[in-house]
């Protein structure tokens, strides 16, 4: 199945979905580079103890004597290239069988060296999977994502004007271990192959390989100790829908996203990724209205008015559905701060004033709607008859508290610029509006 993008995708979640498929790939790619290295060590392990356990100074005696013919000469051992060690193990092991009653081009251990063909027979194929599947999976990414009508001018797909992820990726899989190891398996195959008198004919035709049926959005992933492969998960749309927690950071004993087993995930780089990508997209805003006035300027028709200070950030830079995942709660200090440090002038603020006279921010009569923990009785009484230590004890569903309009004046103060609030209060509200012309008496520099 290939990569199926969601529907009436944005041009800002390119970004993000962009960096979760290139966390997502480079996990695949490690996984299976680490268990490429793993079966070529194992298959040179064996090897090499062959070798070196017919050595003649690793034998004494009496045994000497008796084994003389399958001795190996220390001196062909030591740095021993691929082939010349393989050669050899494999001519050792048929000396020993057939001084053991063995027959045939193998001896009596003609077993032990198909087990060797066909373990390199397993690397060789799945390397080659995974080595295509690799390549596809980037083919059909940047295939989708040609189709949203991304523009250099708007970033690229990466944040960096880049229009494609295969400059980046493919050459990753082509110095992969995998991909550049593989002349020395095909060799070593190809000497297995001729000990043990196989011809094309002789070849299963289950066994050969063929790359047409190899799924664009497939990575077989091979347990060569058990032969067993783990195909990977849906991305995107790939062989079912992938929620946010279904997705993980690799631990530090998984290979990648989709490596041999899942233990322990953590949606912490997901979840960044997120916010980023959101205040990208709220700095592109500006820009983008920055550049409209300065069009507008220089086409000198006494134009004079500025868009951006004409945007408000309603309640601050928050999610409109009460999500607390990509950008901060509604009338939370973070809200403010990430509208005015990326751009946007003008905030508005509902304020309600405490039991024990503090103003705080809200918009609602009490907190349902936002609350962390719906269970606490505190959270259904109206704001104004709760006091400030009573509010602190209610987080709010980022974890945050509901804050003191003081103190986010006081950030838009240290923010500077053009940073300023607009300060909502409610009809026959006069008890707000008492408070917070005591408040401007006692701080008039948060009215500069």
């Amino acid at each position: 199945k290939g990569i199926h993008l969601p529907e009436n995708i944005a041009l800002n979640d390119a970004y993000f979905l962009t960096q979760r498929f290139k966390i997502e790939w480079r996990g695949c790619l490690a996984c299976a580079s680490k268990d490429f290295e793993k079966q070529t060590k194992l298959f040179w392990t064996t090897v090499f103890d062959g070798v070196e356990s017919a050595s003649s100074d690793s034998f004494h005696g009496d045994m000497a004597t008796n084994k003389k013919a399958n001795m190996i000469d220390p001196g062909d051992i030591r740095g021993a290239l691929p082939d010349t060690a393989l050669r050899l193990y494999l001519t050792h092991i048929s000396a020993f069988g057939s001084s053991n009653g063995g027959s045939g081009a193998a001896g009596g251990n003609s077993g032990v060296i198909q087990s060797l063909y066909n373990h390199l027979k397993s690397i060789h194929s799945t390397s080659l999977i995974n080595s295509e599947a690799l390549r596809k999976l980037v083919k059909k990414f940047d295939k989708e994502m040609s189709k949203l009508g991304v523009t250099r001018q708007t970033g690229g797909i990466d944040g960096n004007g880049a229009m494609r992820l295969s400059p980046q990726l493919l050459p990753e899989v082509y110095s992969s271990n995998f991909n550049v190891g593989l002349s020395t398996v095909e060799a070593s195959l190809a000497l297995v192959k001729q000990h043990l008198g196989l011809d094309d004919e002789d070849e299963d035709e289950d066994d050969e390989l063929n790359l047409g049926d190899v799924h664009a959005a497939r990575i077989k992933f091979m347990s060569m100790d058990g032969g067993h492969g783990v195909g990977l998960a849906g991305m995107m749309g790939m062989g079912g829908d992938i929620d946010d927690d279904d997705v993980g950071k690799p631990a530090d004993d998984v290979a990648g996203f989709f490596g041999l087993s899942r233990k322990r995930y953590d949606n912490d780089a997901i979840l960044v990724e997120k916010r980023k990508a959101e205040l990208r997209w709220l700095r592109k805003l500006v820009e983008s209205v920055n550049m409209a006035d300065d069009i507008a300027r220089a086409n000198g028709d006494g134009y004079t008015i500025s868009l951006i200070s004409c945007l408000v950030g309603h309640r601050g830079f928050h999610s409109i559905t009460d999500k607390s995942d990509k950008r901060p709660i509604e009338n939370s200090l973070m809200a403010y701060e990430a509208a005015w440090t990326n751009g946007i002038q003008l905030c508005e603020c509902d304020i309600v004033l405490t039991a024990d006279d503090k103003l705080i921010l809200a918009h609602d009569e009490n907190f349902v709607r936002l609350a962390l923990e719906l269970d606490n009785p505190l959270v259904h009484k109206n704001v104004r008859e709760l006091t400030y230590k009573e509010i602190m004890s209610l987080p709010l569903k980022s974890g945050c508290r509901p804050p003191l309009l003081i103190d986010v004046l006081r950030s838009a103060h240290v923010i500077g610029g053009d940073a300023r609030m607009i300060v909502e209060i409610k009809p026959g509200n006069v008890e707000a509006g008492t408070a917070l012309a005591k408040m401007f008496a006692r701080h008039p520099n948060l009215m500069e």
